[in-house]
C-alpha cells in the first residue's frame, strides 16, 4: 500500500463482493484499535455494529452492486472495545474479470451525534413552542367570545334593570291612587260620621286609616328600592383608627 495512502487523515478498507477484507491502511486500524493483520482476510462486517451491519447488507452493498458506488452513508464502526466510532463513509466497486472489488474511505464525526441531538432538541422546543402559540390563540379567542357573551348579558341585564325600575315607577303612580282615596274616604268615616259609629266601626275606622298609611310607605319605597344598586354613595372621611 502506497505510504501516503496509508498514513491518509482517513480510514481506507478495500473488500472483495464476499465480504473479504484485502487492504486497509494504518489509520483504519488504529481508529479501531486493531492490528492490521487482525482485519485483513477477515469479514468487512466484523468492523461494523449489528445495526451497521444490516444497514450494510440492505443498503450500502445493493447501491454498490447496482450503481458502483455509495456517497456520504453514515455508518458506525465497532472498535475492538466494543465502543462504536461514528463515521461518513464513500466508496466505489469495480469489477476485474468475475471479480468484485469496493474501495471504501471513512472520516470519523464524532460531534455529528451532537449536533443532531441540537437539531433534534431545537425542533422538539419550536414545535412546542408553535404548539403553546396555538394553545394561547385558543385560549383568547375563547377569552374574547366569553367577554362578547358577558356584554350580551350586561346589556341585556340593564335593560331589564331599567324596565324594571319603569315598572315600579307606574306600579308606585297605580298603586298609591287607591290608596290614597281609601285614607280619605277612612278619614271622612273618623271625621264627620264618627259619632254614628260603634266602638268596633271607630276601632276598624283607626286600623283602616294605619294599614293605609303603612301601605303608602311601603308603596313610595319601592321605586327607591328597585333602583338601590344604581345609586352611588357618596364619599365620605373615615377615622381608619
Amino acid at each position: 500500500m502506497d505510504d501516503l495512502l496509508d498514513a491518509a487523515p482517513c480510514g481506507y478498507v478495500s473488500f472483495t463482493d464476499a465480504g473479504t477484507v484485502t487492504a486497509v491502511n494504518a489509520t483504519l486500524a488504529e481508529m479501531l484499535g486493531y492490528d492490521r493483520a487482525e482485519i485483513v482476510g477477515g469479514h468487512v462486517e466484523r468492523l461494523l455494529t449489528v445495526a451497521g451491519r444490516i444497514f450494510y447488507q440492505t443498503h450500502v452493498f445493493p447501491l454498490l452492486t447496482l450503481h458502483g458506488r455509495a456517497e456520504e452513508i453514515f455508518l458506525t464502526l465497532r472498535r475492538k472495545d466494543g465502543e462504536g466510532v461514528p463515521v461518513l463513509a464513500n466508496a466505489v466497486r469495480s469489477v476485474e474479470g468475475d471479480d468484485g472489488r469496493s474501495a471504501c474511505v471513512v472520516i470519523p464525526v464524532h460531534q455529528r451525534r451532537k449536533y443532531e441531538d441540537e437539531i433534534v432538541a431545537a425542533r422538539r422546543a419550536a414545535e412546542e413552542a408553535v404548539r403553546s402559540s396555538a394553545e394561547l390563540t385558543r385560549t383568547r379567542t375563547e377569552l374574547e367570545r366569553h367577554a362578547r357573551e358577558l356584554d350580551r348579558k350586561v346589556s341585556r341585564l340593564e335593560q331589564r334593570n331599567t324596565e324594571l325600575t319603569r315598572f315600579s315607577a307606574i306600579l308606585s303612580h297605580d298603586l298609591r291612587e287607591p290608596i290614597r282615596k281609601l285614607s280619605i274616604f277612612a278619614g271622612l268615616l273618623g271625621g264627620e260620621d264618627r259619632a254614628a259609629l260603634t266602638p268596633m266601626g271607630l276601632r276598624a275606622v283607626d286600623v283602616l286609616q294605619a294599614e293605609c298609611a303603612r301601605l303608602d310607605a311601603l308603596v313610595r319605597g319601592l321605586p327607591e328600592y328597585v333602583a338601590l344598586d344604581a345609586a352611588a354613595e357618596p364619599f365620605e372621611a373615615v377615622d381608619l383608627g
